[in-house]
This record gives C-alpha cells, sequence and structure tokens, in this order.
C-alpha cells in the first residue's frame, strides 16, 4: 500500500469521495494502478474521511471503506468484518484470522493490503473504535503487525480521539521520533497534527469562498 492515506483522510474531513481520488492521484506516482494497492489504501483513506465526521458510526466508517472497494475484494473485507462482529476482542478475532492465514504466505499479485486492511478494519469494528484497544490488539495480532496497527489505530484515534491512550506512549514516540536519525520527520504527534489542523482550516476557507460566491450566483 504505502501511501500515505491518513493524511489525505484527513485533509479531505467528511468527504470520502475526495479523499479516494486523492489517493490515486498521489499514489500513481509510485504504485501501479493494478494490483490492488491502490484500492486497498483508498478504502482507508475514505474510511478515515468518514470517521471524522461528528456523527458518523463505526458501521457507516466501515461502509465507506467497502464501497470504495471493487467487487473483487468485497469477500475478504466482509468476511473480516463478520469475523470481528462474533467475537469479543481483538484477541478472539486473531484466533479466528489464524486459521486463515497461518501458514500462508501473502499473494503480491494482489498486493499485502488485502489482508492488512481487512484486518484493521476489522479489529476497529470488534474494539468499537477503543484507541487503546486498538492499538494492544493490533501490536499483538500477528504478521504484518505494524501496518494492521496503523489502519484499526488510525480509524479509532480519528473516530475516538486520544482521550484514553496513556500519555507515556505519546512521549515515547515522540522521544523515538527525535532520536531516529533515518526519521524523515522530526516533528512530534502535536505538530504534526496541527499541520494537518491548518491543511483542513486551508480547505474549509477555499470551499467556503467557493460557496460564498455560487450563493452570489443564485
Amino acid at each position: 500500500m504505502h501511501v500515505p492515506v491518513h493524511p489525505i483522510g484527513l485533509i479531505n474531513a467528511c468527504d470520502p469521495a475526495q479523499a479516494h481520488d486523492d489517493v490515486f492521484d498521489v499514489g500513481r506516482l509510485y504504485q501501479p494502478l493494478h494490483g490492488g494497492g491502490l484500492d486497498w489504501a483508498a478504502a482507508v483513506a475514505c474510511g478515515i474521511a468518514e470517521a471524522i465526521k461528528p456523527h458518523s458510526t463505526v458501521d457507516r466508517v466501515i461502509d465507506a471503506a467497502r464501497e470504495a472497494l471493487p467487487e473483487q475484494f468485497n469477500f475478504t473485507f466482509d468476511r473480516a468484518i463478520e469475523l470481528a462482529r462474533k467475537s469479543n476482542d481483538p484477541f478472539e478475532l486473531r484466533e479466528k484470522f489464524d486459521s486463515i492465514y497461518s501458514g500462508r504466505g501473502i499473494r503480491y499479485n494482489l498486493s499485502m493490503a488485502e489482508e492488512v486492511v481487512p484486518r484493521g478494519f476489522s479489529i476497529f469494528s470488534v474494539t468499537k473504535a477503543n484507541l487503546r484497544e486498538s492499538i494492544v490488539g493490533g501490536v499483538n495480532f500477528g504478521r504484518d503487525t505494524d501496518c494492521c496497527t496503523a489502519i484499526a489505530a488510525g480509524l479509532a484515534g480519528v473516530f475516538s480521539g486520544i482521550s484514553n491512550l496513556p500519555t507515556e506512549w505519546i512521549e515515547q514516540v515522540d522521544k523515538a521520533t527525535s532520536q531516529n536519525e533515518y526519521t524523515v520527520s522530526k516533528l512530534s504527534m502535536k505538530e504534526m497534527s496541527k499541520m494537518i489542523h491548518e491543511a483542513i482550516l486551508s480547505k474549509k476557507e477555499k470551499l467556503d469562498k467557493i460557496l460564498g460566491d455560487i450563493d452570489r450566483l443564485i
């Protein structure tokens, strides 16, 4: 997948359709249109754009992602969500996923995202968008845990906020970011969040101007 879907979803807050299009515009710079990677990435961005809506629900977030997927990916996505709805927590869900994927390689012709995106959404579903539980569940899920957790926690964080996230977790990540010489950005999570917030406000200003011109036209 490897497309910056989280900021694309956030910048296009409340607008899943535009988030979908932006993923393809950005992602096609280095990702082939075939293979499914961009389709799965767009599903995540659509979920994030939907999750930030004030009156959204977990089911609406899942539906926004599913609607973004081509029909041939529906079975894999639907199976994951169904497993989540029949589970009580990420650990029970993990056992059900293990029965499908353990001992099997990822089908790279369809992209590794074919596995991690359904996993991420299923964890988001089974935790009911609880951020802390999504992180703990994701990092203990097995296989591609970093991507899986990034998706589940990204959705949960946008949907529910960070109120139940331990402060020391944020401090540790910021410390590691500042010390890692290979990190592209040295910005703290608060600094990065501020930049994304400013981008959202900038987009709102542009949309307000367009709407103002339409009102005057009418």
